[in-house]
């Protein structure tokens, strides 16, 4: 009962499934690298894995159900691909420096990847600062506003069940909230009030960073300086180098090709942020397409792919990053803190009429979707959906859907212009900072 414990046995299971870590006959080889040429020339039609390298490829391969050697499978994408290698090798750089953190969720780093904001597209993640893991990321149109960067938070709490002992983040706008929450959250079972998890107050709603109590004016401004730093690091975004490290994995992994193609629709003259039908568009098209990729990447490349030990460098923690998080050394411990479920909730009310998956509005949402429907019928028989989209219509993988970008640019053109319903908009970014009230709505005077 239970797992194998023999090598027998293992094998047994491995020939029952047909997994195969070596292949000795010839014709055997060759099927398998005709296979793996498949493979690769499909993903590497859609960028897939362009900016891998032999280890993130060999990883891929296996998610794929292929077992094969490393830097073989590395010279079939050679003989693909040899300019995607260059390009990759071309843009190298490495940061190194001594990082050290007692366990799992004892700092998690926040910050957010802007590179795609001129494309309304914007990128938010944390990542532990022991492990690697990252917690949550977050692809949509707020990244940069203190009740996104909220609302993110409290439902990776939420779904967690703890805390990490601290937060790292720079120092901007869209941290003033976050930085009240985590610190009632972690005062909140064994430390002394905060306003923020003071008792809810008899007369109107919950407290919340637009209605809090404020502080005894007899409170020592260090004491509150210091029991602030006991939980939260401000810093610039330079020096947060655990998530800005793994940024640079992000773009060179999976993002690259699309901010390469948005520059080129702004340089060609068929996209300007400022046109609202041309950022509808694209919004429309490529935000499914992200959000798959990178969440694609995240779960099923970064978060299992293993670090390597550095004698030179101890202090790296080697191993996966989702082993490292959730199961580490006996000697290292997890940092984890707990907090007031009932204060969670009342955070949460806060911020619940907003909605962090939504990139355009419905009645906008729905008109492209039916666009792309009946372009994609039009082109090849078949609708396009960009959450599963065809590659019949892939064209130039420099330049990902094009054809279904451009056409439909000009159908929404005119039909912003008409003035017809349904009326073409974007969504509203959650701004508005402490003026955000529980009902989600902005206070007059913010």
């Amino acid at each position: 009962m239970g797992i194998p414990s023999s090598e027998r046995s293992l094998c047994r299971i491995r020939q029952k499934l047909g997994v195969k870590l070596r292949v000795d006959n010839a014709a055997e080889r060759a099927s398998q690298e005709r296979l793996i040429e498949r493979i690769l020339t499909a993903e590497d039609q859609i960028g897939d894995i362009e900016g891998y390298g032999r280890r993130y490829q060999q990883i891929h391969l296996r998610s794929q159900g292929v077992f094969i050697a490393r830097d073989r499978a590395y010279e079939i994408y050679r003989t693909i691909n040899p300019d995607g290698i260059d390009d990759r090798r071309s843009g190298f750089q490495r940061r190194r420096g001594a990082y050290i953190c007692d366990g799992p969720n004892a700092i998690w780093h926040l910050d957010g990847y802007m590179k795609l904001e001129p494309f309304g597209i914007e990128i938010y993640a944390a990542i532990d600062g022991h492990s690697r893991y990252v917690i949550w990321i977050y692809i949509g149109i707020s990244a940069r506003t203190a009740v996104s960067v909220l609302r993110q938070y409290l439902d990776c709490v939420k779904s967690n069940g703890y805390i990490p002992r601290k937060l790292r983040v720079d120092l901007g706008s869209e941290t003033v909230l976050i930085g009240d929450a985590h610190v009632a959250l972690r005062e909140s079972l064994n430390a002394p009030p905060s306003p923020l998890n003071a008792p809810p107050s008899p007369s109107n709603a919950p407290p919340s960073p637009s209605n809090t109590p404020p502080l005894p004016s007899d409170t020592p401004l260090s004491s509150l300086v210091s029991r602030f730093r006991n939980y939260f690091i401000y810093g610039r975004s330079i020096d947060n180098q655990r998530i800005e490290s793994w940024w640079g994995q992000l773009a060179q992994s999976s993002i690259f090709v699309y901010h390469e193609y948005f520059n080129i629709l702004l340089g060609d003259g068929i996209y300007l942020k400022q046109c609202i039908p041309e950022q509808i568009v694209l919004l429309a098209i490529y935000m499914p397409i992200l959000r798959s990729r990178v969440q694609s990447y995240v779960s099923s490349i970064w978060n299992v792919h293993p670090i390597r030990k550095q004698p030179k460098r101890p202090h790296i923690v080697s191993g996966k990053p989702i082993m490292n998080y959730y199961y580490p050394t006996e000697d290292t411990p997890d940092c984890k803190e707990s907090f007031d479920p009932s204060l969670l909730q009342r955070l949460q009310e806060d911020v619940a009429e907003w909605d962090p998956t939504e990139y355009l509005p419905p009645s906008t949402l729905d008109w492209c979707r039916l666009q792309m429907v009946e372009i994609g019928q039009q082109e090849v028989g078949e609708p396009f959906d960009p959450e599963d989209p065809l590659i019949q219509l892939l064209g130039d993988r420099k330049q990902p859907y094009r054809k279904v970008y451009e056409t439909m640019r000009a159908r929404a053109l005119l039909h912003y212009q008409s003035g017809t319903l349904p009326i073409l908009a974007l969504s509203m970014k959650p701004t508005g900072a402490f003026s955000w009230g529980p009902s989600g709505q902005w206070h007059q005077g913010a």
